[in-house]
């Protein structure tokens, strides 16, 4: 009789298993998934791939004087590798995100730097902000004072991806515009110290610039 009784009894115990084994899956999923959405990006190397400070140029750049198609249209949002078309980079349009390692500005460079200081999806650390910013942008202008002119240009962007009152929207982007040139870290490192306050919105200018 107890070995019928125990016959009985083991389908029960298989089943117990099984559900237990389903619900280690799910949470081992889980788990994994969420580790997935808080790892860090994994951005385009630099150079020889080492931290190192640059000396740039460094300018400023929103919606109402990004150029779209061509120089002369103006008023976009548009960034010239847009993570949709297959570009190592996290945005699919000029993106003004908290400055952290993890949700960087985006940031255009001149193509003669697209091979040495500032591949596509590379990322830079800017003391003057305290903010990273990624490169996901072409920067064409070739007035006199423009990225074409220079070595190592960085064209920041701030705002939002829509039309800010131009005089307010150019005035900050002149007052944070250094008269000479500034450091910025390649490859930096994940820890630097961050300023998450928001530089540009609702057509107040709020950045915070730093010696």
């Amino acid at each position: 009789m107890q070995n019928v009784a125990g016959s009985k009894r083991r389908p029960l115990m298989i089943g117990v298993s099984l559900i237990v084994a389903a619900t280690l899956a799910i949470a081992l999923t889980a788990f994994t998934a969420l580790s997935s959405a808080h790892a860090a990006p994994s951005y385009v190397r630099s150079g020889d791939g080492t931290q190192k400070n640059v000396t740039v140029w460094l300018t400023w750049y929103g919606y109402n004087d990004n150029s779209g198609e061509t120089e002369n249209q103006h008023g976009s949002a548009d960034i010239a590798y847009p993570k949709s078309d297959g570009y190592p980079t996290l945005h699919n349009h000029a993106t003004e995100g908290k400055g952290t390692y993890t949700d960087p500005v985006t940031f255009a460079a001149p193509n003669k730097d697209l091979k040495t200081t500032f591949p596509i999806g590379s990322i830079i650390y800017v003391p003057l902000v305290k903010k990273y910013f990624i490169m996901e942008d072409q920067c064409g202008d070739d007035d006199p004072e423009g990225c074409q002119h220079g070595t190592n240009h960085v064209d920041l962007w701030m705002g939002p991806a829509s039309a800010s009152n131009a005089t307010k929207l150019d005035d900050c982007e002149g007052n944070a515009t250094p008269d000479t040139t500034v450091k910025v870290v390649i490859n930096p490192s994940s820890s630097l110290s961050v300023d998450t306050t928001t530089m540009f919105k609702n057509n107040t200018c709020t950045i915070k610039l730093y010696n």
